[in-house]
């Protein structure tokens, strides 16, 4: 018996379509990719092209294989991840920024100032943050929530940081991410702090502050 059966109650075809259908596209033989994608949407009228691509890709171009696999990976929902991951990816550009490295004493405080513009065609979406990725956290969030910035407008971050308490150089990183259906993207350049710990230890002993516009952001550590 066709392993097809019983797999296609939720399908508009009957199964005894499908079954011609497979056994027709089979007996012709044929191995050309974009035969094959057509022969599958043919049989799944409301898979879309990527989706097809993926099961078939994934079971070395046997159709029949990949009708089965797509059933039994719940291809409904592989098809909405790849909807996601195919619709246009964030943009962000740095207005401005500092990255040079900042002496201080041990535990000294200091600030952050970055401006940032969305070049995208679309908003960033909502639900947006900016991610500790890598190093020091310096006393900062881990993670903080960004607004759902429209195309070309331009949004201020500061951010409020505390240095180690023993000399040496310290690095930390940030960067801005998306999630949507299970599927989380990171988009622009990383966000570096980088700092040289010198010195005896001290309170509010070296300051970094940058000029910014208003319609900023806060984000105290």
């Amino acid at each position: 018996m066709n392993p097809l059966r019983g797999m296609v109650a939720g399908l508009a075809r009957e199964d005894s379509d499908i079954e011609s259908l497979l056994q027709g596209f089979m007996a012709m033989g044929t191995t050309d990719h974009g035969t094959l994608v057509e022969q599958f949407r043919t049989i799944i009228p409301s898979c879309e092209v990527q989706v097809a691509q993926f099961f078939l890709d994934a079971n070395n171009w046997s159709l029949q294989e990949a009708i089965i696999s797509f059933f039994d990976n719940q291809g409904s929902d592989i098809a909405a991840q790849l909807k996601v991951l195919n619709r246009p990816k964030p943009q962000m550009a740095f207005i401005m920024k500092e990255e040079k490295e900042v002496p201080l004493q041990p535990r000294g405080t200091f600030q952050r100032f970055w401006k940032f513009k969305n070049t995208g065609e679309a908003p960033w979406p909502k639900g947006s943050k900016l991610i500790h990725t890598d190093g020091e956290t310096f006393g900062a969030h881990r993670v903080v929530e960004v607004p759902s910035l429209p195309p070309g407008q331009i949004v201020d971050f500061k951010m409020q940081f505390t240095a180690p308490d023993r000399q040496g150089d310290y690095y930390g990183t940030w960067q801005l991410q998306t999630e949507s259906g299970g599927v989380v993207q990171m988009f622009g350049d990383p966000l570096w702090v980088m700092i040289s710990v010198r010195g005896n230890p001290q309170s509010n002993s070296n300051q970094f502050n940058g000029g910014g516009g208003g319609g900023g952001m806060d984000m105290d550590g």
